[in-house]
């Protein structure tokens, strides 16, 4: 079995990568100040902004593949931290990245959707990126960092919901938290994107990576929404109240930082190599149901301390 080490296996995307992947990959999560454990995997601590530690750790562990979640990704946060925000996503990347290729192994950087202005929608990979904020120009130069030091590399683009490791955070938790609690929702009807099930993206990573393939891929559902349609769409999957969803728009929202209004991808060359289709999001959104109910959010949460996700 492969060794697979998952940075950021704390975060959102890296611990439902570690759960999701663990059955066809040994793997090993690092973690910068929030240890967790997950049946069946090793964990251990990482600064991936320090360049010796990162190198350490990947010598010692060997892993043929290295999938590089860690991120800072508070979109305003970055904003008003540039700095940080450099030096975790584009410096830390470069430390992985040259690790990974000392040792041999191959980079899976994550991306994201919004290294594209908005503009137009329906991105290619060889759409022209023009990133809006500092958050998407930090995770676009990571891109062009990961694929200049690492040897063998594939980047994915991609923009993802389902259950978090920390409760009711990420747009989908939050909807139906608010829903449940019988509180508005609004929903961005300017703001359209392709939004992929995590579990479905977890599972199409271990696909693509049993594959072999390199280069620079786009990862989402075969359809596009607005933000708003996906939240009438989730209520209407876990039978909420709609008459809780209000109508909202991104330029009345405050943020500190810009959004981009359409970033829904392409995912055809994605499709080409599967040789089958992306998810539809009403399928990714009744999976994203029955996962609560057979115990997958119970398994995800199990290793993490209580003062933790509080």
């Amino acid at each position: 079995m492969e060794r697979l080490l998952v940075t950021g296996a704390s975060g959102f995307l890296g611990s439902n990568l570690a759960l999701i992947l663990k059955d066809r990959y040994d793997i090993f999560g690092a973690y910068h100040h929030n240890p967790i454990s997950i049946d069946g995997c090793q964990m251990g601590s990482l600064d991936i902004r320090d360049a010796d530690e990162t190198r350490a750790l990947v010598r010692r562990i060997t892993p043929q593949i290295v999938v590089h979640c860690a991120a800072e990704a508070r979109v305003d946060y970055c904003e008003d931290n540039p700095r940080e925000a450099h030096w975790t996503n584009v410096v830390g990347t470069k430390n992985i990245a040259t690790a990974a290729a000392e040792a041999g192994s191959k980079l899976v950087y994550i991306s994201t959707d919004s290294v594209f202005d908005g503009a137009a929608g329906h991105y290619t990979e060889q759409s022209e990126t023009n990133p809006l904020n500092t958050y998407a120009r930090t995770k676009l130069a990571a891109e062009e960092t990961a694929r200049k030091y690492a040897q063998s590399h594939l980047v994915v683009r991609t923009n993802f919901y389902g259950w978090n490791i920390k409760p009711n955070s990420g747009l989908a938790e939050w909807a139906l938290d608010r829903l449940r609690n019988q509180r508005e929702v609004p929903g961005f009807a300017d703001i359209y994107f392709s939004p992929l099930l995590i579990n479905d993206l977890g599972q199409l990573l271990g696909d693509i990576l049993g594959m072999g393939l390199q280069g620079t891929y786009h990862a989402g559902t075969r359809e596009v929404c607005s933000k708003l349609g996906f939240i009438r769409m989730l209520c209407r999957g876990f039978e909420e109240d709609q008459e809780l969803i209000i109508e909202a728009h991104s330029d009345q929202a405050g943020f500190k930082a810009r959004r981009p209004k359409d970033t829904s991808l392409d995912v055809a060359k994605l499709e080409l190599a599967m040789a089958r289709p992306m998810p539809g999001i009403l399928e990714g959104i009744e999976r994203f149901r029955r996962l609560a109910v057979d115990g997958y959010v119970e398994r995800l949460r199990l290793g993490v301390k209580k003062e933790e996700v509080s």
